[in-house]
This record gives structure tokens, C-alpha cells and sequence, in this order.
């Protein structure tokens, strides 16, 4: 899913590519984000370096969240 589609979906403004690539950037070097290599920057897959069981669990009781 696009971040566009998820900022659209939650009434929030994008907040453009630099803002996203920096962000990631420093989540990458935290090793909470695992990051393609790659010279592609606007096109690097990202992986969330947590199990989704993990992350489920911790917000299910979220209410900010649909």
C-alpha cells in the first residue's frame, strides 16, 4: 500500500518523499526498519524488523486505530 493511500485513508497531509526517505533512513540505521540495498531510494522496500503477532498484539488495544 502506498503511503499516499495511507495518509488519504487517515486524514493526514503526505508528508513528501524527503521527509519519508529521512524517517526511514534513521529507522534503517536503528535496525527498525530493514532496508533493501539499493540506489533506488523512492522504490526500496522496506520490512518492519518485528513480527507482526508482535505488533498486533501491542496495538489492540489502540484506539487511534481503525
Amino acid at each position: 500500500m502506498a503511503v499516499s493511500c495511507l495518509c488519504a485513508s487517515n486524514g493526514e497531509l503526505f508528508p513528501g518523499y524527503d521527509t519519508l526517505l529521512h524517517v526511514g533512513c534513521r529507522l534503517g540505521e536503528s535496525r527498525i526498519l530493514l532496508c533493501e540495498a539499493g540506489s533506488k531510494h523512492r522504490l526500496q522496500k522496506l520490512q518492519l524488523n518485528f513480527p507482526s503477532d508482535d505488533v498486533a498484539f501491542a496495538l489492540k488495544n489502540c484506539e487511534d486505530l481503525p
